[in-house]
């Protein structure tokens, strides 16, 4: 899982990746261009992974500073 390796790794913040879904597949599309593809995927947005574990969580961004982790 590279959730925030691939936000630093395109330049972006970790709310910018939190914040909309389309964020996150250009920084995973800009992380591939370096690193290149790997074997297997994660298939879920970072967002959606914070609240699958029905746990309160603060975002980056939202209730964290924009380069905090969830």
């Amino acid at each position: 899982m590279i959730i925030t390796f691939a936000g630093r790794s395109a330049g972006m913040t970790q709310a910018e990746i939190f914040r909309n879904d389309k964020n996150w597949i250009r920084a995973l599309e800009m992380t591939y261009a370096k690193i290149g593809r790997p074997d297997a995927v994660f298939p879920m947005w970072p967002r959606d992974l914070s609240y699958i574990v029905s746990m309160k969580v603060r975002l980056p961004g939202r209730g964290l500073g924009d380069e905090e982790l969830f």
